[in-house]
């Protein structure tokens, strides 16, 4: 591994380490320069400046976004998930293959009011310290419809990885980490 990318690696590991630090309660956001999306805004930025400089390119984009959950008192399970992503040159851009991959993958969320709906169920849980887990049972009661349409519409996002099925004893549950685009389009929209 280069120098290089082992420094990015570093300084990632050291922003996740803050955003947990902050999350955690252990530092107070407030006390630095600006609010969290201008850092964060201003960190992208920078990152993009960098890339550009090394590579001697004009002009690129920058996207990126955090997704981190917690409990009050910072015990229990957390988790800060983000991701940084530049491109310089237009052949960067995804290719045809990529773009209808990436469509695949949406679909289920965009087309399926009803595997939006069993991802907000599966998030409930969190609100009370709980795991995002339910089985289609609970979430096809939950949601007034029958499990056999519950399990039809989360499919494909337990086929992509965006779910995972877990059994346990007779039980078998869905189960959801919430780091993943999922959660964006959940909470953002």
């Amino acid at each position: 591994m280069s120098q290089d990318l082992q420094d990015q690696i570093d300084a990632l590991r050291r922003d996740v380490d803050a955003l947990k630090a902050v999350i955690a309660g252990k530092q107070d956001s407030k006390s630095q320069e600006g609010s969290f999306a201008d850092r964060f805004g201003n960190e992208l930025k920078n990152n993009l400046m960098q890339e550009l400089a090394e590579k001697n390119k004009a002009a690129g984009i920058a996207a990126g976004f955090v997704i981190a959950h917690t409990n009050a008192d910072g015990q229990g399970s957390s988790s800060v998930r983000y991701s940084l992503v530049t491109k310089l040159e237009a052949a960067d851009l995804p290719s045809d293959e990529q773009i209808t991959t990436m469509i695949k993958r949406l679909t289920p969320l965009v087309t399926s009011p009803l595997a939006l709906r069993a991802l907000r169920e599966l998030a409930r849980p969190r609100f009370e310290r709980g795991a995002m887990r339910k089985t289609g049972m609970e979430l096809a009661a939950a949601l007034g419809v029958a499990e056999a349409l519950v399990e039809q519409a989360l499919r494909p996002l337990v086929g992509d990885g965006t779910l995972r099925q877990v059994k346990t004893g007779e039980a078998e549950f869905y189960e959801w980490d919430g780091s993943n685009l999922a959660m964006v389009l959940l909470i953002h929209g």
